[in-house]
């Protein structure tokens, strides 16, 4: 029996790296209302960990499933399956998951060692691709290198090593302005360093998924087309991996995507191995490079669209998991576009169809 959890926070968890963390009130709300969410991968004889048992099943229900293979438990019926649960398989791993499950009576084999876990921290950092994936990314430790480097790339984009959704994140367009130096010292002084890249002007997002075995064998799932607004997560397209492929081929070689691919095993598949077990994503984007007459006034020419092969590692599951579940569940789940939609209220996972008019290009740019 393998113990499914949903834990959206925890990209939240390994910025804190301790325990006891509290998530914000967000954070909590989300993992509160789609904590069903497992129920659409876990296998029969499974369990998913939810706050109310018979609001799982209707938020299921109106994803148009009736009953799932696995079953629902809550936390407090938890104590009475410990004994049976041979594995855990979170959104992602981290200290406060573990924390929490094992305070619950979860234990044994299923669970990490904490120094698999802080070794899963570190290689979730930013500063772990900027050495290892993303081919200009740097990793400063103090403001003055960071202004270095400023000074020569000028419009650059700085990241926490750990951060989600799009926070951690601040833009600087030729000049480290004080509040920016403020929020910098702050991020170096609780997180060890900052990471900063060239700026790049993003056309498209999309993503690689991939699932790791436990002796390092990665296996690859498929592509996610998604959209982003401020680097927050907004929905997924629900299409088939050809047509998925087609669309990026408008816009750059499937050898290019073909190699990008294999890198990415490559470097990952060794630095996980006997460490990290389960999904995996790796966030990339087409972007438009400089055009040649703002370099050398020469040309107005529109350049051809460039790829930066990592944008983010998610070393956990990810919506793009999340969409790929959902459009081999059936043809009710095709040409549709999956969001996470905020009512003021509550969290909803939304599947809708794509209107005949809607073409993917719009969707998605």
């Amino acid at each position: 029996m393998i113990l499914h959890v949903f834990n959206p926070e925890h990209d939240m968890a390994l910025a804190a790296g301790r325990v006891p963390f509290t998530a914000p009130h967000a954070g909590r709300q989300l993992r509160n209302d789609l904590d069903f969410m497992p129920a659409l991968w876990a296998k029969r004889g499974d369990v998913v960990l939810v706050n109310d048992v018979d609001n799982a099943f209707d938020k299921l229900r109106h994803l148009g499933m009736q009953v799932p293979e696995a079953d629902f438990v809550t936390l407090q019926g938890l104590g009475q399956l410990c004994h049976k649960i041979s594995g855990v398989s979170p959104w992602g791993w981290d200290i406060s998951i573990k924390h929490q499950l094992t305070h619950a009576g979860v234990e044994g084999e299923g669970m990490p060692s904490d120094g698999q876990l802080e070794a899963i921290r570190r290689l979730s950092s930013r500063e772990w691709a900027a050495a290892h994936l993303q081919g200009q990314a740097v990793f400063v430790a103090n403001l003055t290198e960071l202004e270095h480097v400023i000074d020569d790339w000028r419009a650059c984009v700085l990241k926490s090593p750990w951060s989600c959704s799009g926070r951690g994140v601040r833009y600087v367009g030729g000049k480290l302005d004080t509040s920016t130096a403020k929020w910098v010292a702050n991020i170096i002084a609780r997180q060890g360093g900052i990471a900063i890249e060239p700026y790049y002007n993003k056309v498209i997002d999309f993503g690689m998924e991939f699932e790791a075995g436990a002796d390092g064998t990665i296996t690859y799932c498929g592509l996610s087309l998604f959209h982003t607004v401020k680097g927050a997560y907004v929905g997924n397209l629900l299409v088939s991996e050809q047509e998925k492929e087609d669309f990026l081929a408008q816009y750059i070689s499937r050898e290019t995507l073909r190699k990008a691919r294999e890198k990415a095993i490559k470097v990952i598949s060794p630095a996980i191995r006997n460490l990290y077990q389960g999904p995996f994503g790796i966030d990339m984007m087409l972007y438009r490079p400089k055009e040649v007459n703002e370099i050398e006034g020469a040309s107005d020419t529109p350049q051809p669209l460039k790829l930066n092969a990592c944008v983010e590692l998610n070393l956990r599951r990810t919506m793009g998991h999340v969409a790929l579940v959902l459009r081999a569940l059936g043809n009710k789940y095709e040409r549709r576009l999956m969001r996470i939609e905020y009512d003021g209220n509550r969290y909803h996972l939304r599947v809708n169809r794509i209107s005949a008019s809607q073409e993917e290009r719009d969707i998605l740019l």
